[in-house]
């Protein structure tokens, strides 16, 4: 059952947030520097890499730069368990319901990658997929406030990748985060 597979993949840990070199977002270079807390290897990895790029906005780098410098830092944990990540854990790079491609690996919070499922819509994954990963390691009943800032890494992907038609979701969640 694949739901198991992905826990246990996340059972895979290191005392270290990142990865031994870094790797491919899409098109982009994914940094992967390590960090001693995770909350710091978000930051500098998965968000402020995006902000130099012309095609995020001005306004919504400004409101993501005052993110960065604090409320991300507050809203997740310092020290979770560094576990192995897909990192670009969705329904499209899953085939056959068995196997899971295209990553985007790195030692992270598991959250990261439930972010991400859970982002795609957890409708299209079945019932059964959620019931062994949930047995196998279940989803910490705090999660939810921290999703939306998880996936802000992916919507900052979005914009890059396909722009200004992605910046209104950007937008809508920064809001919705008092940001």
């Amino acid at each position: 059952m694949l739901g198991t597979a992905i826990a246990r993949m996340h059972r895979c840990t290191d005392r270290q947030f990142g990865w031994h070199r870094d790797n491919q977002a899409g098109r982009f270079v994914q940094q992967n520097s390590w960090a001693d807390d995770w909350p710091t290897f978000f930051v500098e990895n998965r968000i402020r890499p995006h902000l130099a790029d012309p095609s995020v906005p001005g306004s919504l780098r400004m409101r993501l730069e005052r993110a960065c410098d604090g409320p991300i830092q507050a809203m997740l944990p310092k020290h979770p368990v560094a576990s192995l990540t897909h990192g670009d854990l969705w329904r499209g790079n899953i085939v056959d319901g068995r196997w899971v491609i295209d990553p985007e690996v790195s030692f992270a919070d598991r959250e990261l990658d439930l972010a991400n499922m859970l982002a795609s819509s957890e409708r299209t994954f079945p019932t059964e997929f959620w019931d062994a990963l949930r047995s196998e390691w279940p989803i910490p009943p705090d999660f939810q406030p921290r999703r939306r800032v998880l996936g802000l890494h992916h919507r900052l992907l979005g914009v890059r990748h396909f722009g200004t038609s992605q910046l209104a979701t950007l937008d809508a969640d920064l809001t919705a985060l008092g940001w």
